[in-house]
């Protein structure tokens, strides 16, 4: 496949090629070439927000979140700042890097052009909040993920509840 991205011109169809690549790497369990395709990628000076961002969730798979943030950021440019899926991605790795102010920012801003109806969004918005110790504000949150879509309480990481009351 080297071959093949080599004798394809710089452009989308390459970095199309080196995603799949990547992907391809990961499965043989070649992680490093697979993030040096990856970070590849997101220096080529090409316009392809979905390259971006798919390679930006593949990085963050692979534990790679800075290359993560800068590929989302740079679909999330790409689209003018209108990319609720990549800003929700990037939300959660800054979430789970603890940086919340930022986390915060994107993930308000995904449901803002979702017209505060992305029920993956406002989920993790709640975790923000849970995680800066906004209770209230997470449970709101919550209950809007629920209005949204009430198949998000079955999540694998399940809507938090309240501790039930124990009897003495």
């Amino acid at each position: 496949m080297h071959d093949q991205i080599e004798a394809t011109p710089s452009g989308s169809e390459r970095v199309r090629l080196q995603l799949k690549l990547a992907e391809q790497l990961v499965a043989a369990g070649k992680k490093t070439e697979a993030i040096k395709e990856l970070r590849a990628i997101i220096n080529a000076n090409v316009f392809d927000p979905q390259v971006l961002y798919n390679a930006g969730n593949a990085l963050a798979r692979l534990g790679d979140s800075d290359e993560a943030i800068n590929a989302h950021r740079k679909a999330i440019d790409q689209r003018k700042g209108n990319y609720s899926r990549a800003l929700n991605n990037l939300g959660v790795i800054l979430l789970r890097q603890g940086r919340w102010d930022e986390a915060h920012e994107a993930l308000s801003s995904a449901l803002k052009f979702e017209n505060f109806s992305y029920a993956e969004a406002s989920y993790n918005l709640g975790r923000v909040y849970s995680a800066r110790g906004e209770s209230d504000l997470a449970i709101r949150e919550w209950r809007r993920t629920l209005r949204i879509d009430p198949t998000q309480g079955g999540r694998s990481s399940p809507v938090p509840r309240p501790p039930a009351r124990q009897r003495l």
